[in-house]
């Protein structure tokens, strides 16, 4: 069990910002997660997951605590049927991998998720999506441990709660996830697949800056019956109406925040809903920039932003 101190965690998340950890690990099974959190235990500290370290924003003062780095990457199958195939994935693991390997074996439904930066177990915590495909819909079982109360878990399906970028973790940040059992169908083709993968990269590709940031900042707007936005702004009726979806990017444009600058952070001009380090940004930089947009797009739309970045002041 080896346990650094004084470690920068900038270098640690896609965003490049963040102060220090005051201690600093990694674990590749449950084994050492559980040695690691009784030791953090007698050491009266705080705990922090780390997988990728996208999607997160991390304070400027850093982290008075543990983080633990989770590298606890296997694949494993379970069974396999004529039709479907169940597969173990180590919740360490990139989710480009296990697509890869899906791929490889002809399975199907996870290619819409190709490009989206991350573990498997950050994917789970935010129940990534996009193409009305998320990850939520292909899971079976998690393996989970109670950092809190030191105690493993089995969660099913109907536990998990997945919702537009929602799960029951995001909710309960003391369970880390552990192993998580996927059921994916057989295709008839994987050339399609590979053709699926290679068109969406190419669109993505096209619509996420270049440069050093957490992802998306912001959920997109789920519609609701009551809203009047639909018949005050007919251009959102026309465009978003039948969705049921305002993306986020598109209000943060309609405000005029494109290319706004605070310190070395910049609201993208390629996505809106991305906020880029331009080199030397600070949390506090980022932080204000949120702020901007919420009040901007509130005083407009009368809509209230949530964040979809998860952030550790």
């Amino acid at each position: 069990m080896l346990i650094k101190e004084n470690i920068s965690l900038s270098q640690w998340t896609t965003f490049k910002i963040g102060g220090r950890a005051r201690y600093w690990s990694v674990v590749k099974s449950f084994d050492e997660l559980r040695n690691l959190v009784k030791w953090a235990d007698k050491k009266k500290a705080k705990i922090l997951i780390l997988g990728e370290g996208s999607n997160v924003l991390i304070g400027d003062n850093g982290f008075d605590g543990l983080v633990i780095k989770n590298e606890i990457k296997k694949i494993e199958i379970l069974t396999e049927g004529k039709n479907e195939l169940r597969i173990l994935v180590g919740s360490g693991i990139d989710l480009g991998q296990l697509i890869d390997f899906s791929i490889k074996k002809n399975l199907i439904g996870l290619e819409y998720l190709i490009g989206i930066p991350g573990t498997v177990g950050g994917a789970v915590f935010g129940n990534a999506g996009a193409y009305g495909y998320f990850l939520g819909d292909f899971i079976q079982k998690i393996q989970a441990f109670d950092l809190r109360n030191k105690r493993s878990k089995i969660f099913s399906q109907d536990e998990l709660v997945f919702s537009y970028r929602q799960s029951f973790f995001k909710k309960n940040l003391n369970w880390f996830i552990g192993e998580v059992e996927i059921k994916l169908k057989r295709g008839t083709s994987s050339e399609k697949s590979k053709e699926l993968i290679r068109k969406i990269l190419a669109e993505r590709g096209s619509k996420i800056p270049v440069g050093p940031s957490a992802g998306c900042v912001f959920k997109n707007y789920q519609i609701k019956k009551e809203d009047l936005l639909l018949k005050k702004i007919p251009e959102i009726r026309d465009k978003f109406g039948k969705k049921g979806i305002i993306s986020a990017g598109y209000l943060i444009d309609n405000v005029g925040l494109k290319n706004k600058k605070i310190g070395g952070a910049t609201v993208s001009s390629e996505h809106a809903n991305f906020i880029v380090n331009l080199g030397g940004a600070t949390a506090k930089d980022v932080n204000q920039l949120i702020s901007l947009i919420k009040q901007k797009v509130y005083d407009k739309f009368g809509i209230e932003l949530k964040e979809e970045i998860i952030k550790y002041d």
